[in-house]
């Protein structure tokens, strides 16, 4: 091999290498967060209905901006809703630029409505941009609202162990089987 044939090969492989790290390094990327908040401004009473709210937070940290079309909730078993409403009012589709959020929230029963059904009632955040491209959160164990004698409470259950969703997993496998 020649001296210049090695330098080709070099700038070759050198631009290949700058190409595929400004590519990766422009594409959009975000943190998704879940959790729960409390609707503003109400009263909590034992007579009045669970003031809780699903929130999930999309955090833009990429070097592009993010044009959020929708925000939802996802169960294990890919059963989603969409909807819902962001921080302060801002309609959707919106903006998220680089360094910037954006919190959307979900009304508690709706969530609760998909969760309940779901194996070990895991659920995740997803925002959808105006490409179709899903930016997901962790799975989290859906909380329980309980009512109490001066108001609401809201109890996360543990987490399941791997063995206990793999025991789930092959339990219902079998239920199935025996139905057929």
């Amino acid at each position: 091999m020649t001296v210049t044939s090695l330098v080709a090969l070099y700038g070759a492989l050198l631009s290949t290498v700058n190409l595929l790290r400004d590519y990766l390094s422009s594409r959009a990327k975000a943190v998704v967060r879940t959790g729960y908040d409390v609707k503003p401004g109400v009263m909590i009473t034992a007579e009045t209905d669970p003031p809780f709210l699903f929130a999930a937070k999309i955090a833009n940290t990429g070097r592009e901006s993010i044009f959020v079309a929708t925000a939802g909730a996802q169960t294990t078993t890919g059963v989603m809703i969409t909807g819902g409403y962001s921080e302060g009012g801002e309609r959707l589709p919106h903006e998220v630029g680089p360094g910037q959020s954006l919190t959307a929230y979900l009304p508690f029963q709706t969530v609760q409505s998909i969760a309940n059904p779901a194996p070990h009632r895991l659920i995740r955040a997803v925002f959808i941009d105006q490409l179709g491209r899903r930016y997901y959160g962790d799975f989290v164990v859906a909380a329980l609202a309980t009512k109490t004698a001066t108001g609401w409470e809201l109890d996360t259950p543990r987490t399941p162990s791997p063995l206990e969703r793999l025991m789930t997993r092959f339990s219902r496998r079998r239920l199935k089987r025996a139905g057929k």
